[in-house]
């Protein structure tokens, strides 16, 4: 190899340079999507500056998840290959990803919220809430008959699962039902509804803004026996303190972390908008 070849950056110097390993090299070689030229001299293997380039091209879309054969006919000029229509699908890949991630995030912090309101508030105690920001939920009708118990409308549960998994909604959680107010006042516990909270944009045709941030509450556990006695001391409260109820009834099932001793672990948060 001639002194003044480009090719004079030795293996280890590009690896630092490019702040990745040799084995990272010596794959994308073996791959041929990144070939260090050989002395013949000394047998070493050297790369050219220009190939710094093409080191993080190639880097990048393999965190993307492209494949090799992909990028190797991107490298070598295949005409079969847009170089644009590649671009293009990576990057609706990659909003894809990140419309999944903050759909997780957002999650996340709904859990984080159910959580605190389920351990500060104590069980079977009806309490008036006034949250930091308004509940969006998302709603499915229930057709199944009888919808007294979620067994019952499971087959609906799935059905909301699928609606919101449809509409990009991909971790339907928590999940719970919705009773009609006045059917609650008259002791009808029939589900109507099946919701699932969210805090995505309230412009999304999917999402139902709860009428107002105050809300008449409680948490109650399976272990706890009968939960009629819930429902009416709710609607008790409501009325004995001069509230109208600006909601139905909203029941959340959760997973019982407030005391993780109890055989039946799982516990509703039962709320109403006032």
């Amino acid at each position: 190899m001639e002194n003044n070849s480009e090719y004079c950056i030795t293996t280890g110097e590009f690896a630092k340079l490019c702040n990745t390993t040799r084995d990272t090299l010596r794959y994308y070689d073996k791959m041929g999507v990144l070939i260090p030229r050989k002395n013949d001299i000394n047998g070493y293997k050297y790369y050219s500056l220009r190939q710094v380039t093409s080191f993080f091209f190639i880097n990048l879309f393999s965190m993307f998840g492209c494949p090799i054969k992909e990028l190797k006919q991107i490298v070598d000029g295949d005409e079969t290959v847009h170089f644009d229509t590649f671009l293009n699908s990576q990057y609706e890949a990659l909003l894809r990803t990140r419309e999944e991630l903050e759909n997780k995030i957002r999650i996340l912090q709904i859990g984080i919220d159910i959580t605190k309101h389920a351990t500060a508030n104590p069980t079977n105690t009806v309490i008036y809430e006034k949250l930091d920001r308004p509940i969006q939920v998302i709603l499915t009708d229930v057709t199944s008959s009888p919808a007294t118990t979620s067994s019952e409308i499971s087959a609906d549960i799935m059905n909301h699962i699928k609606y919101c998994r449809s509409n990009g909604l991909y971790y339907p959680f928590p999940i719970g039902g919705v009773i009609d107010y006045n059917d609650v006042k008259d002791g009808r516990y029939i589900y109507k509804q099946v919701f699932s909270m969210s805090n995505i944009a309230d412009t999304d045709a999917s999402v139902y803004t709860l009428p107002t941030r105050n809300i008449v509450s409680c948490v109650h556990k399976d272990s706890d026996g009968n939960i009629d006695t819930v429902y009416r001391s709710i609607c008790d409260y409501i009325s004995s303190n001069n509230m109208q109820a600006r909601s139905d009834l909203y029941s959340l099932s959760l997973v019982n972390i407030v005391d993780t001793h109890e055989e039946r672990r799982h516990l509703k948060y039962l709320f109403v908008c006032v």
